[in-house]
């Protein structure tokens, strides 16, 4: 099919044309950047990893345009999907367990005015219930529901064992995220675990394994955590909304495609922008507010009036150069109604 033009292959089957198009544009990004060379970067230009990967010394045939774009291929991929899981998990349970949204405002309305600015990731960081509730729908998300191998070059002693060079070492995140022996109850959202554990000295951490452990636990952890803490205060602080057809089964983990996924036959979370509430930031609207999240780039918002479609706001979060790009209408705080 990757002879076919792109038009063609979009017609046939659009998802596979979607995959399509993102390894073009992909290509596009990183293959300048390769042709280039560090005498002809631009003063000033931005560097990225992929400016890294080509001044430095590896061999020529690991700095090859097709082996960049398998690196680039496997991080937009890896930091979307998991990210976007775990903010699908926070914005369902805020509603299944409407308590944990109650105090998670309570916290953001001390430090978030009324249609002002969120304050940096720095700042939502200590907000401790907030924290707490992000941290475990980064829990119920897994990361990935598959094992991670790590393999040795040489020979490992563990305690009386020698490990032979070159076997597998492996682990399922999901199996220790939800060990009812280190997380009672474990497959349900409550973010009070996490501050328990720190009032009585427990360390939890030890076990929090979405981003796996050690020197190849995930590069991209950080700029996850940005995302999620400022895109969640963004919404939770100027929006309200309710669960639409949307249940347990639509977010459990049922099935194993490296990532969780609920039923099979799952439209995905919908959430619902509610009408006034004592709560709701946005009175006085009524829109149903489709969140799809597996789209590998950005998140996608489809805005659905109440009596017809009104149109689609796309990309209205993309990680770009380690910042968080919002849409006009979230940095307003309105929707547009048309």
């Amino acid at each position: 099919m990757k002879g076919l033009p792109l038009p063609v292959v979009s017609a046939i089957n659009p998802a596979v044309g979607h995959l399509f198009w993102w390894q073009q544009s992909v290509r596009k990004q990183v293959g300048p950047i390769l042709e280039g060379g560090a005498d002809r970067d631009s003063a000033g230009a931005r560097q990225t990893i992929f400016h890294a990967l080509r001044d430095s010394p590896l061999p020529q045939q690991e700095k090859t345009l097709d082996r960049l774009c398998d690196e680039a291929e496997i991080m937009t991929g890896a930091g979307s999907e998991t990210t976007a899981q775990a903010m699908t998990r926070l914005m369902f349970y805020l509603k299944h367990a409407p308590e944990t949204l109650v105090e998670v405002r309570r916290e953001l309305d001390g430090v978030v005015r009324k249609g002002g600015p969120v304050p940096s990731w720095i700042e939502l960081q200590r907000l401790p219930y907030l924290s707490a509730a992000i941290k475990e729908a980064i829990r119920l998300s897994y990361g990935v529901t598959t094992r991670l191998p790590r393999i040795c070059h040489e020979d490992i002693r563990y305690k009386d064992w020698i490990i032979p060079a070159g076997t597998p070492v492996s682990m399922t995140p999901h199996d220790v995220l939800t060990d009812p022996d280190v997380f009672p109850e474990p497959h349900t959202y409550r973010p009070e675990r996490w501050l328990e554990a720190g009032t009585a000295g427990r360390k939890l951490d030890r076990y929090f394994v979405p981003f796996g452990k050690g020197a190849r636990q995930c590069p991209g952890m950080n700029l996850a955590h940005a995302e999620l803490f400022l895109t969640a205060s963004t919404i939770i602080s100027r929006f309200d909304w309710d669960l639409y057809e949307t249940g347990l089964d639509d977010v459990t983990c049922q099935h194993d495609f490296f990532v969780a996924v609920g039923k099979l036959d799952s439209k995905g979370p919908w959430l619902r922008e509610m009408e006034h509430t004592d709560q709701s930031p946005a009175r006085g609207r009524h829109v149903l507010c489709s969140i799809d999240f597996k789209i590998l780039g950005s998140f996608k918002y489809n805005i659905v009036s109440h009596h017809r479609a009104a149109g689609v706001t796309e990309g209205s979060t993309r990680a770009e150069a380690g910042k968080i790009i919002l849409p006009q209408w979230m940095h307003n705080g309105a929707m547009d109604r048309n």
